[in-house]
């Protein structure tokens, strides 16, 4: 039985829009007359269509805190993976070439093998963070190659088989795919099972993921538990994509059941309208219930990006705690391991100068997650911050290096997020020349022209040898970083010397300010 709700309190009227004001403080004006007794049927399909309206309400509403949070955590997990790689992996690099240097072959080789390994588990961790091959390769290679990263970092068979390449899912959907392979193959690799199928198949503008444990050392539902919290992370991800999940069936009568069956549809399947088979009357209640809800939906909203910042911090300090917990499971055994080998050497200048180097990482690291390098940069000002970054660098790679200024005092009128990416594109190009160039020499210069802030890094080294089409990790964080706040980058044959690179980055400070 249906009644006609009461009135809307006047009161509260003013807040609402007009057309919602009229519908709600006079009913009986606009609505038919009210039928006590609906048919069976048409009650039935009112239930329905409101139960229906509220979960996607529900789902909705959830949705608006979940986008926010998602995109700064993401962008978290970006920024760490772009620390790390700025200030950890050069440090490694120069670590291994000093031990390489020693004279105590027996430590020595040990020590670079143990240096090696942990430079790719900083790689895997990298991967694990920003997934650069998701950007540039799409959903089917990058899931190849997590598969690959897995097997590797578990010692086990991660087998992924690709039965259509086709995948025209949006980068959003992409990405929350990936995200929730990625926590079933955490799960997989907490458990004790030795293979791992993920097949890959596209069929009717449908993308369909499934996943089977083959080889079982434990019972089905173990290593999948819903009390897991990677699966609460995985369901997440699941649900922002729009995927559906099924648990312990098989799509043909021939294949063994799968633990996971993943589809995910590349358009919304469109729903026959059942409102069609409602009465007027019927109706009418639905329309103004959609419409309340539609309004409650705008005040949430409201309330949420009132507390974004709140929220958003949360989500990120969260995220931080668990980028924590994996540098400290993946990281901390090899740099143990480093420790221990080295302080089975006698070679006291070794010892000195690798615990000088592990510290160094040690301090980048807490650096990185506590987010001390802005607060560093707005405190000391850009240009002085340059200056001690091509101090650092000529003492730790032997590259003379001269820097120019025509800016003696911090006179910029830029934000400290552009400060912090010039700060950042200048240490990778000289990480780079450092890596790559073989040079001997290098320029600094950073000048302002007028609005225009021009930074260039040159070295005498052999040029650029790598394809403008694929550029390696760190040439891409350059160019994102610049391109993140409006500034363009540049590479060209160093004009002052006879061979090698000149990196070139421009800033119009005029425009960054508005």
């Amino acid at each position: 039985m249906v009644n006609t709700p009461m009135p809307y309190d006047r009161s509260r009227a003013g807040a609402l829009p007009p057309s919602l004001q009229r519908l709600l403080s006079e009913p009986t004006q606009l609505l038919p007359r009210p039928v006590r007794n609906l048919p069976q049927d048409e009650f039935t399909a009112l239930n329905n269509l409101i139960y229906e309206l509220g979960a996607r309400w529900s789902k909705e509403a959830r949705d608006i805190k979940f986008d926010f949070e998602f995109r700064a955590v993401e962008q978290e997990r970006r920024r760490v993976a772009k620390e790390l790689h700025d200030e950890i992996l050069p440090n490694l690099a120069r670590l291994i070439r000093s031990v390489q240097s020693q004279n105590d072959k027996s430590i020595c080789e040990t020590l670079v093998d143990e240096l090696h390994a942990t430079v790719a588990a900083f790689r895997d961790l990298l991967g694990e963070l920003h997934p650069v091959d998701l950007e540039e390769l799409g959903l089917t290679p990058a899931l190849s190659n997590i598969c690959k990263r897995y097997a590797r970092m578990t010692k086990r068979f991660v087998v992924f088989v690709e039965e259509s390449e086709t995948c025209n899912l949006p980068e959003l959907q992409q990405l929350c795919i990936y995200r929730a392979i990625q926590s079933v193959l955490k799960m997989f690799a907490a458990s004790q099972n030795d293979i791992l199928l993920l097949k890959h198949d596209h069929q009717d503008s449908t993308t369909i993921l499934s996943v089977r444990c083959i080889d079982k050392s434990v019972l089905d539902a173990e290593w999948l538990s819903c009390e897991k919290p990677e699966f609460n992370v995985f369901d997440s991800w699941c649900a922002m994509s729009g995927a559906l999940v099924a648990h312990g069936v098989s799509r043909q009568i021939n294949e063994f059941p799968c633990d996971l069956i993943i589809t995910i549809a590349e358009s919304a399947p469109q729903k026959e309208d059942s409102t069609k088979t409602l009465g007027l009357f019927a109706q009418a209640r639905l329309y103004e219930l959609h419409i309340i809800l539609e309004y409650a939906k705008e005040e949430w909203t409201n309330l949420i990006i009132k507390d974004r910042p709140l929220f958003e911090s949360l989500a990120v300090e969260a995220e931080r705690q668990q980028i924590s917990g994996e540098i400290n499971k993946s990281i901390l055994p090899h740099l143990d391991n480093i420790r221990h080998i080295v302080s089975l050497s006698d070679n006291q200048t070794m010892i000195d100068d690798v615990s000088e180097k592990m510290q160094a990482i040690a301090n980048s690291v807490a650096a990185v997650m506590t987010e001390l390098h802005p607060r560093l940069l707005a405190e000391a000002g850009l240009i002085p911050s340059i200056r001690t970054l091509v101090d650092r660098f000529r003492r730790a790679s032997l590259i003379e290096t001269v820097i120019a200024s025509n800016l003696p005092s911090e006179q910029l009128d830029i934000s400290l997020d552009a400060k912090f990416a010039i700060y950042r594109v200048t240490q990778e190009a000289l990480n780079n020349v450092e890596k790559h160039s073989g040079a001997t020499h290098a320029n600094v210069s950073v000048e302002q022209n007028g609005s225009e802030l021009v930074i260039c890094i040159e070295d005498n080294g052999k040029g650029f040898q790598t394809p403008r089409s694929v550029l390696s990790r760190g040439l891409k964080n350059i160019k994102e970083r610049a391109n993140a706040i409006g500034a363009r980058v540049s590479w060209q044959k160093a004009p002052t010397f006879e061979t090698g690179t000149l990196v070139k980055i421009s800033l119009d400070c005029a425009e960054e300010q508005g």
